[in-house]
C-alpha cells in the first residue's frame, strides 16, 4: 500500500511592507474529501517572520482499495493584529509529494499588504519565494 501525501512540506515567511512579522498566527487546514478527513494546525512566526509545517501523509486502506479521484482542499490562513488573511488555497488532485505546484517545493512569501489573487496555480496573498 502506497503512502499518500495530503499536504507537502511548507516553509514560508510573513512580511508587512517588507518587514518580517513576528508572532503572526499561521493556520494550515486540509480536508481530504474521499474519506472525509480534515485537520487544522497552528504555528507562530519567529522573529524573522518564518514558519513551517511538516508534510502530511496518510495510508488509509479504503482509499487504496476503492478507485476514486483524489480531492484534497488545502488552505493556509494568517492572523495578525486582529485581521485574517487568505494566504494559500488549492485543491490538490493527487497523492504525490510536491505535486501542488508541479514539483516545486511550497516555499512561500506572504505579504500582508497584498490583495489575494490567483498566481502560480493557487489563490492567496502568498507567492513562491523564488519567483
Amino acid at each position: 500500500m502506497k503512502i499518500k501525501c495530503l499536504f507537502s512540506e511548507v516553509n514560508g515567511v510573513v512580511l508587512l511592507n517588507g518587514t518580517p512579522v513576528k508572532n503572526a498566527e499561521v493556520e494550515r487546514y486540509y480536508n481530504w474529501q474521499g474519506p472525509d478527513k480534515s485537520n487544522r494546525e497552528v504555528v507562530k512566526t519567529d522573529s524573522q517572520g518564518r514558519f513551517s509545517f511538516s508534510a502530511v501523509y496518510d495510508n488509509t486502506i479504503l482509499a487504496s482499495i476503492f478507485p476514486h479521484n483524489p480531492s484534497i482542499q488545502q488552505e493556509i490562513n494568517i492572523r495578525y493584529q486582529g485581521k485574517e488573511y487568505e494566504a494559500y488555497m488549492l485543491m490538490k488532485g493527487d497523492y504525490e509529494e510536491n505535486s501542488e505546484l508541479n514539483g516545486k517545493s511550497l516555499t512561500l512569501k506572504c505579504n500582508l499588504q497584498d490583495e489575494p489573487s490567483r498566481v502560480g496555480g493557487f489563490y492567496g496573498i502568498c507567492t513562491l519565494a523564488d519567483d
